[in-house]
């Protein structure tokens, strides 16, 4: 019996060059390995009856035993591999052929010599031509179907002019076109534009020399079909030399790799079992979870494609030591000021690294009283090293091999690059998957928007950054400046870090082109203000500590970058950008917070950040308002710990006041005060906070009310100044001056925290009535601007808003066309009576008279005087 196979997961190319070689070899039993693909899988049960029959495949052997084995002949793969069970029955066959225009492998089966054509079905359809065979309009058309699929409608770059002539001589058999739009549309579906949208988020770039693969995961409860097609728009879309698709449906993982052609994706996925050519290849996996598949691809692609990194790649080289003669005491002070397992021994001014020792250790030294005991006494020996060249498995197995849990990077004695810990190894041999799964934007493009973004604070930068790669002082822009680059929002303030010496560098660039230098080295930051007056602040990298819960950070500097960063707030704050010449415009990103700033996400970098530092919530609320994020889960339950531990209690009411104060000024504050009060954190302000929504609406109709007097009162107060009063009017009057320390900015702006919100209310309620102007203004001449912006705020009717108003814009500009020295002319004598008819004029000029009916209400009123005496 003579057999035609195909590949496992048959597509359309591989059936059709199936039902091909049926037409060529006649008589031939068709048999799968495998399943067909789903798209494949449709057509043929639609036309089932005219096409040729299968034979199940636990049928195979069966007839084999019954008939014998002729030949086999294999469609669409030459890889062993690729045919499944099949695969074991290749030596019971008299001869074995292979039909395939993918390139060829050391391992294939013997190949039947084929044209190069980017679909196996063209070559065939030629042949089949060539003689003068006529298919069928059904096998015509699966013909047509299977040519346009592994061409990508004739888009890839392996497609020949073979592929062109091949679907013309379909369509002059008669292949329905109506077959394309109904089995592989060019369109897309509603579910299948939500398929692209999540595997687009994924995407994570894995650089490979000369260029980058996007590595694309997808989690589906069943198998979806046409994900290839799918992944191939995608890539050409966003212009990726390559792509690699895991797509887990519970039961396996299919690999589907793509490229225009650069990439070789069949050598990608070979080592997986899986095959094809260089523009499309794919495999399946089972037995294993979609992230160590993830991560099995990445490292395929870093050991098929591209150097592997080595020890020294992925080291630190700023580490925390302390010297031998310590005591354990003061090593485990260290240990848990910074939060590390393991501790380097150093001696003498040479810094040679001498000895290590645990956390374990340290603590069980201070259990048996040694806690004044030199450090150097309880460490078992020098730790072990590492050359710079060893790759990380090699690492890692010293590393795993004992219970050490660090390694020094160099060449012993005295040549340390840096160290490596247990916890940075395993996460550069993750990374960037759970670092940074999404894409960040090549360098190219990221100084594009540095420079649009800094204007013309960005020479200086530039400046900063060429001088700090000259004395071994990188820099990096950190902080809000690159979240909002990133965001596209206006940068307000530039953050700079500087790994070393921030000072050195300030300095040094003052003496190459001028201006002036202030410095603070107790805190190793320094400020640089060119000869054009522009001023960048520049901090030294740091790492920091809390003794308490709510105390203020122990800094400690000499950091690295990742140091740095990590003690940040929120995982879209810890982003950096350098500026060093070696890697300028690269994107730093070791936790994660490019796919927070995409996805919309507040997260904290680790489980006792607001136990740290509490005021991180009022942050979030602020952040979460001004550019519409929402906490993590995760994140909003370790707030909800940090509140029942009673962290925020320890807050003084100054810190609390610092972060309001922001939280007032900005544009979203109705939305912050709203997150806070769902977190249950302004009711640690007062009671009166729980509940109702009057304090809420006054907040936001305020703050309409100032932006509205942002446009004609030159002299408008901050919008915080209005603002507090609203917070002061939630609390009751008998309790404001306990809690008027929160509020910034000095005595005055306390006092009308206290005093501001009743006086306010008391003209609201006056001017209820009708009133002249004159007596509008003698009820509001008492307020100051911040109060009457308030009152207008809070003013229920129209007619009271347009008198505060007429005030705000006129009535406290308007002045008497009378003066003393026009009454004193009339023989007025000095007095008291002067001063009260001055009043009368002004009041008429108020009212609108002109300056002749002012000094007539001013004459009345000396005359009615006059005759009262």
């Amino acid at each position: 019996m003579d057999v035609a196979t195909t590949h496992l997961a048959a597509d359309l190319d591989g059936v059709a060059s199936l039902v091909a070689l049926c037409l060529l070899e006649a008589p031939l039993q068709l048999v799968l390995p495998g399943s067909m693909d789903p798209t494949t899988r449709r057509f043929w049960a639609e036309h089932r009856e005219e096409l040729p029959r299968l034979l199940p495949l636990a049928q195979l052997e069966e007839r084999l035993a019954e008939e014998g084995a002729g030949r086999l002949l294999v469609a669409d793969t030459s890889d062993p591999a690729r045919i499944g069970p099949i695969a074991a029955l290749i030596d019971r066959f008299a001869e074995v052929r292979t039909f395939d225009t993918h390139p060829p492998a050391p391992t294939d089966l013997p190949r039947e010599p084929m044209p190069v054509a980017g679909a196996a079905t063209s070559a065939l359809v030629l042949r089949i031509a060539e003689r003068g065979i006529t298919p069928s309009q059904v096998e015509a058309g699966l013909f047509l179907l299977g040519i346009h699929v592994d061409t990508g409608h004739f888009t890839f770059p392996g497609t020949s002019d073979l592929d062109h002539r091949a679907a013309a001589q379909c369509l002059a058999w008669g292949a329905p076109l109506d077959y394309l739009p109904r089995y592989v549309p060019k369109g897309y579906t509603a579910h299948q534009l939500a398929l692209l949208e999540r595997i687009a988020r994924s995407r994570e770039m894995v650089e490979v020399p000369g260029t980058v693969v996007a590595l694309l995961a997808l989690e589906t409860e069943s198998y979806e079909p046409d994900l290839s097609v799918l992944l191939e728009q995608l890539r050409a879309a966003e212009g990726w030399p390559a792509a690699i698709l895991l797509a887990s449906s519970g039961e396996r993982i299919d690999v589907i790799g793509r490229s225009e052609g650069r990439i070789d994706v069949a050598q990608v996925v070979r080592p997986l079992g899986g095959g094809g050519h260089a523009e499309a290849a794919s495999a399946s996996l089972k037995g294993m979870t979609l992230h160590d598949a993830r991560a099995l691809v990445r490292q395929i692609l870093v050991e098929e494609l591209g150097r592997r990194r080595v020890a020294a790649d992925v080291a630190v080289r700023r580490f925390h030591a302390i010297p031998s003669t310590s005591t354990v005491r003061e090593a485990a002070d260290l240990l848990h000021q910074r939060r590390i397992n393991s501790l380097p021994l150093v001696k003498g001014r040479s810094r040679k690294i001498v000895g290590l020792v645990s956390r374990q250790e340290v603590e069980a030294a201070l259990r048996h009283g040694l806690g004044d005991r030199p450090v150097g006494e309880i460490s078992a020996g020098p730790p072990e090293w590492v050359a710079p060249e060893s790759s990380l498995a090699d690492a890692r197995e010293r590393l795993l091999s004992g219970p050490k849990r660090l390694v020094v990077v160099g060449v012993p004695p005295d040549e340390v690059v840096g160290i490596l810990t247990r916890g940075t190894l395993f996460r550069a041999l993750e990374e960037p998957a759970l670092a940074a799964p999404v894409k960040a934007p090549p360098p190219k493009q990221v100084l594009a928007m540095a420079r649009d973004g800094l204007g013309d604070r960005w020479p200086m930068v530039e400046a900063l950054g060429r001088i700090g790669g000259e004395l071994g002082l990188p820099v990096h822009l950190v902080g809000g400046t690159v979240r909002d680059l990133l965001l596209g929002l206006p940068v307000r303030d530039v953050d700079l870090v500087v790994e070393g010496q921030g000072p050195r560098l300030a300095r040094e660039a003052a003496r190459r082109f001028g201006g002036e230098v202030h410095v603070h080295e107790a805190f190793g930051t320094a400020s640089w203000t060119g000869p054009d007056g522009r001023c960048l602040d520049l901090a030294s990298a740091r790492s920091e500590h809390y003794e308490a819960l709510a105390a203020l950070p122990q800094v400690a500097l000499h950091a690295g970058l990742r140091q740095d960063l990590f003690r940040r707030d929120f995982t879209l704050n810890a982003i950096a950008i350098s500026v060093d010449p070696v890697e300028l415009g690269r994107v730093h990103d070791p936790f994660g917070g490019l796919g927070d700033l995409r996805g919309g996400v507040l997260r904290v970098l680790h489980g006792l950040s607001f136990h740290d530092d509490p005021t991180r919530a009022f942050r979030a609320a602020r952040f979460g308002a001004r550019f519409d994020f929402v906490l993590a889960p995760e994140t909003r339950g370790l707030l909800d710990a940090a509140r029942k531990a009673g962290a925020f209690d320890r807050l003084s009411k100054e810190r609390i006041g610092t972060e309001l104060e922001l939280i007032l000024g900005q544009h979203e504050v109705v939305q912050s005060f709203r997150l806070l009060r769902s977190w249950g954190l302004l009711q640690l302000l007062h009671p009166q906070f729980a509940s109702g929504r009057t304090f809420l609406s006054r907040l936001g109709e305020a703050r309409v009310a100032h932006h509205r007097a942002e446009g004609y009162l030159p002299d408008a107060p901050l919008q915080s100044d209005v603002l507090w009063l609203c917070v002061g009017a939630a609390i009751p009057r008998k309790d404001r001056e306990a809690l008027e320390r929160l509020v910034p900015g000095g005595a005055a702006r306390r006092r009308r925290f206290r005093e501001g919100p009743e006086r306010a209310k008391g003209a609201v309620a006056a001017l209820a009535r009708p009133k002249r102007n004159a007596a509008v203004a003698r009820l509001l001449e008492r307020l100051d601007v911040v109060e009457l912006l308030y009152a207008q705020g809070i003013a229920q009717r129209s007619e009271v808003e347009e008198r505060i108003g007429w005030w705000l814009r006129e009535g406290r500009h308007v002045r008497s066309a009378v003066d003393g020295r026009q009454l004193l002319a009339l023989g007025v004598k000095p007095g008291p009576q002067v001063g009260r008819a001055l009043e009368v004029a002004l009041d008429a000029a108020r009212d609108g008279a002109d300056p002749a009916a002012q000094l007539a209400a001013a004459r009345r009123s000396l005359g009615q005087k006059r005759e009262r005496r």
